[in-house]
């Protein structure tokens, strides 16, 4: 299987770094101009599936690059963000500030992290691991595209290479980036963060 994992386009909250987690948020008119240049690159790569969180700013994503390349959606609930508690809706900043201690903890070992009200990360992890799993077995020979965001798209790589979970911070996946994981004979990483369909963008 090879897998194309891609984040949602932009979004008001990712403009002034709030935390958006399970929060249902939209794109802007940015953002739907970035699923579009996605949508053209895509054009030609043979994708037989496309599968997508079950957030709006996903489902958007999705439903603009299936108009061009036709090909068929699942929504799956497994590939939402993870949920921050009390942290949604904050900014990254006031978040450092304020939740010094947790804030530390967040940066080193995500994985212990306690967020109050927040999701569960082991169990996170673990829903992750199952869209993957059953991925590999209904689709050993095809490429699908996986819509999603941008923690949820670094744990299915690191988890997918079988990385440690901290190492979700070493990296960056930005909004209709191109991340391609071959699951061939071994665990192979094509693409980081691949965003040359952007260049020259003007919006």
């Amino acid at each position: 299987m090879r897998m194309i994992i891609t984040r949602h386009g932009e979004t008001e909250w990712n403009l002034i770094r709030r935390t958006q987690g399970a929060t249902d948020t939209n794109l802007t008119d940015r953002g739907r101009a970035q699923a579009r240049l996605l949508a053209n690159r895509l054009v030609g790569s043979k994708i037989d599936m496309i599968y997508s969180s079950t957030l709006s700013r996903a489902i958007e994503t999705s439903e603009i690059i299936s108009s061009v390349i036709n090909v068929p959606i699942i929504m799956e609930k497994d590939l939402k963000e993870y949920s921050f508690g009390i942290w949604e809706g904050k900014n990254f900043d006031a978040l450092k500030n304020h939740y010094p201690e947790i804030y530390k903890v967040w940066e080193s070992t995500p994985q212990t992290c306690q967020i109050p009200d927040a999701e569960h990360f082991p169990t996170y992890s673990c829903r992750v691991n199952k869209f993957i799993e059953r991925s590999l077995e209904k689709h050993e020979n095809d490429t699908i595209l996986v819509v999603s965001h941008a923690l949820t798209s670094k744990l299915m790589i690191t988890n997918s290479l079988n990385l440690p979970e901290e190492y979700i911070h070493s990296f960056k996946v930005e909004n209709t980036s191109v991340n391609i994981i071959n699951f061939s004979d071994r665990v192979v990483m094509e693409k980081l963060n691949d965003t040359t369909h952007l260049k020259g963008m003007k919006i």
